[in-house]
């Protein structure tokens, strides 16, 4: 065990090396929203020579190299990590990465745990590829950053969180020393901050259903995003098996098929899922009262409506929107 944390073997960070994490520790509705999706842990590294972990991960972890290289070894192989590629390996097993070479080995990493959200990645093992749009990715978590930290002293800490980072560098510093500004606009930012939160799960999720070979390039792909975008923006009427499949000019049996293969759930499940969420943005958005905000998600019973939302997120409707209110804070409508 080192710094408390007992997944950790070695750690050896010299004073040249560069990082900052995002601080999901702070109960703000866009870390919430991150943690909601099992999106436990995630950074920006700059790794300087000397640089080197080795631990027993308790959570998924995937490395994004932006730039020079780095070496994950577990058990008896080695992984090479350099410029444009993507390492994705599962809890478990112990593994030692370090820097390697001349140059700073600068790479973007995420721990999610496993669960609802990306349940793809169930039954995978080390993997190791190439990504794509991995810069729109950091873009984002900059961007998120910038608009948490711009509000951060509005908001308590989950200390359910923070002793993942008892040895986190401070945030600020990191900000400062990564040339990332924050703003004193604080309503702008908690919606920004949101804004920023959808696009880092939308784009990691994009990177890592390539990286498995879910059929990303499935003639139907891009019909089903284009039905659930419509859906989202229509989260408050009744969705049937017989619509759905209409619009996608399908069979109820062909519908169900290709949507288990594409995302791994039933549409029943992806339709839930989506009045969760917009559910819960209202939540931290709004003052509307649980009966009204689960009528807008979709909800003919309020009871149903709580049922559902404490069984995703651990708590009910009242409980969540506790979460988000700070003494002194309120959201306007």
């Amino acid at each position: 065990m080192i710094d408390g944390n007992p997944n950790m073997l070695k750690k050896l960070i010299p004073a040249e090396t560069k990082q900052i994490f995002l601080p999901l520790y702070l109960r703000h509705p866009a870390c919430i929203k991150l943690i909601n999706s099992d999106l436990i842990f995630c950074g920006i590294t700059e790794a300087t020579k000397g640089f080197l972990l080795e631990d027993i991960p308790e959570l998924y972890s995937i490395f994004f190299t932006i730039s020079g290289k780095g070496l994950v070894q577990v058990g008896n192989k080695e992984y090479v990590c350099d410029t444009g590629s993507v390492f994705f390996s599962v809890p478990g097993k112990q593994r030692c990465y370090f820097q390697t070479g001349d140059e700073v080995w600068r790479y973007i990493w995420f721990h999610p745990k496993i669960g609802e959200y990306w349940h793809f990645l169930s039954n995978q093992d080390i993997i190791v590829g190439k990504f794509d749009d991995v810069q729109f990715l950091e873009t984002a978590m900059r961007g998120f950053i910038s608009e948490v930290i711009s509000s951060d002293k509005m908001f308590e800490i989950d200390s359910s969180q923070r002793w993942r980072y008892v040895d986190a560098p401070n945030v600020f510093e990191s900000a400062h020393s990564f040339d990332i500004r924050y703003t004193s606009l604080e309503r702008q930012s908690l919606d920004l901050a949101l804004a920023y939160s959808t696009l880092i799960l939308k784009y990691l999720e994009r990177e890592l259903r390539k990286l498995v070979l879910i059929d990303v390039k499935s003639e139907h792909l891009a019909d089903f995003e284009r039905l659930w975008n419509y859906i989202r923006h229509h989260i408050s009427s009744e969705w049937s098996l017989d619509t759905l499949a209409g619009r996608m000019n399908m069979s109820k049996s062909s519908f169900i098929r290709h949507t288990k293969k594409l995302y791994g759930k039933s549409p029943g499940n992806i339709i839930q899922t989506l009045r969760l969420e917009h559910a819960c943005e209202l939540l931290a958005e709004t003052d509307y009262t649980v009966s009204n905000i689960a009528a807008y998600s979709g909800y003919i019973s309020t009871a149903t409506f709580i049922a559902l939302f404490k069984k995703r997120f651990g708590k009910t409707p009242r409980e969540q929107r506790n979460a988000f209110r700070i003494k002194g804070f309120h959201i306007p409508q």
